[in-house]
């Protein structure tokens, strides 16, 4: 039984015992003051028997007080052990799902190889893979993913799918104090895949980003959106930028989008230099951007240059993405013009340029 109902059942005691003090202290007042004793008289008669109807009256009372207590103090003891019993079968009950799961979770990594101990086929993997997320093993299943990702052996699309997935789950694990360790460390799990296997989310079609990066969840842990940055600027450098703009314009606007949105909504100074750095940077590799169509609200990149103008990185590896970042993003001297040569720059006066 609990701290909580044993102080409850001293209570009353307690009160009991008092109670019980209480009455003999006032009768022996009262036989002391010689309510009880009798004289012959008529009035000594009466005032007597008024004294013991008092006291009559007056044990009914405390006889049915000490009932009510009593029966308080047996109905408290059911209700805890009814709370107790609940709280055996929930426990129960939580250890055996756990169990089931845990099965669930063998049975799905058994599934990464065959019966004969040679390789699955990848979507088989793939589907071993989600149905550890399923499960909720999301620190496992971003582990395999990043090994697998690593051996080409799980696509871009199908990894960005379950680190959105682990990172969705890791949103509502923050929100309970006691499972935030567990939401930080599947975070940083996540953070070490995709710094690791940046170029491996750039491919022939496009990119693949997580649906949470894309939309930069400010439930995130501050860790994560230290280094998620630096994640898609690595992203970003897989690609000339001249092969951004001229073939996948909207995909690079969809790497710029969530550094927009983290510094439109960060309040921590050190982040916001950190976003306001590599916005400065990309804002002129892409001078022709104005509006970006993010799926949550327009954004208005006009307005933000000069927001981002001066900005300097505060974190050493964002401080080394945005030197790189401006490496990659300059565009080379023309060579200089040879004499005699033509020029191909030079307008022919009389022609159409």
């Amino acid at each position: 039984m609990g701290k909580a109902s044993g102080e409850a059942k001293r209570t009353i005691y307690y009160a009991i015992a008092a109670i019980v003090a209480v009455f003999a202290l006032f009768t022996w007042g009262l036989w002391r003051a010689h309510f009880f004793t009798s004289t012959g008289s008529d009035a000594s008669d009466k005032l007597v028997a008024e004294a013991l109807t008092f006291v009559g009256g007056l044990v009914g009372a405390i006889v049915s007080i000490l009932g009510l207590l009593l029966k308080y103090s047996i109905d408290t003891q059911a209700e805890e052990r009814a709370k107790m019993e609940a709280e055996r079968a929930t426990a129960s009950k939580k250890i055996e799902e756990k169990r089931l799961q845990m099965e669930a979770a063998i049975r799905a990594v058994q599934l990464l190889a065959a019966s004969d101990g040679k390789e699955s086929p990848p979507i088989q993997q793939a589907g071993a893979l989600f149905a550890l997320a399923s499960l909720d093993q999301h620190e496992l299943t971003i582990q395999l993913t990043a090994k697998l990702l690593e051996q080409s052996k799980v696509d871009a699309t199908t990894a960005a799918n379950l680190v959105d997935s682990a990172l969705r789950f890791a949103i509502l694990l923050n929100d309970e104090v006691k499972n935030r360790q567990e939401s930080l460390d599947i975070q940083i799990d996540v953070v070490d895949l995709l710094n690791r296997n940046a170029a491996l989310f750039v491919i022939p079609t496009g990119c693949e980003l997580p649906r949470t990066v894309v939309n930069w969840d400010k439930r995130l842990s501050a860790y994560f959106r230290e280094w998620a940055p630096v994640a898609l600027g690595e992203m970003m450098m897989q690609r000339s930028l001249k092969e951004w703009r001229d073939k996948f314009p909207y995909y690079a606007n969809t790497i710029i989008a969530p550094l927009a949105l983290g510094f439109e909504e960060t309040q921590e100074p050190r982040l916001k230099s950190d976003l306001g750095a590599m916005l400065e940077c990309l804002f002129r590799a892409f001078p022709d951007n104005g509006l970006l169509f993010h799926p949550l609200r327009t954004i208005d990149t006009m307005k933000l240059r000069e927001e981002v103008k001066g900005s300097i990185a505060g974190s050493d590896a964002v401080a080394n993405m945005v030197v790189r970042l401006n490496a990659w993003s300059a565009i080379p001297p023309a060579p200089p013009a040879q004499a005699g040569a033509p020029n191909p720059l030079a307008v022919t006066p009389g022609r159409a340029t």
